[in-house]
């Protein structure tokens, strides 16, 4: 005897497995960030957190070798520079030049934001 799934089963296991995915990686991306506790719960942090994923699935899902790390670089990055910033026509020129792998691409974004914000800090 074999067993099949039927569509609907199979779309629920892949709607629980991106919830799944998309809470770790926004855990993670909460762990790697510092917010002012006074300023905003982390019940919407979460919340923000979890919008800031589906924007960066998006961008992502439509690459099958983007991994965990660029995705939570990514949620990274909505933090740090908003939707409206990411969304830019130089940002989404950068992040979608198919010349160089997705993962690389991120990472590239990341440390360039990150460079910038030290260089405004420090």
């Amino acid at each position: 005897m074999t067993w099949t799934l039927e569509d609907h089963e199979r779309e629920a296991i892949a709607n629980s497995a991106t919830r799944a995915f998309r809470s770790d990686v926004v855990d993670h991306a909460l762990s790697k960030l510092r917010f002012n506790d006074a300023e905003i719960s982390q019940d919407d942090l979460q919340k923000i957190g979890e919008m800031l994923f589906d924007h960066a699935h998006e961008l992502l899902g439509k690459y099958p070798e983007a991994n965990y790390k660029s995705y939570v670089l990514m949620v990274m990055l909505y933090f740090i520079q908003g939707i409206e910033e990411i969304n830019k026509p130089h940002m989404q020129e950068a992040l979608t030049n198919d010349r160089i792998g997705i993962n690389t691409r991120v990472q590239c974004a990341y440390g360039i934001v990150r460079y910038f914000m030290n260089e405004r800090s420090g």
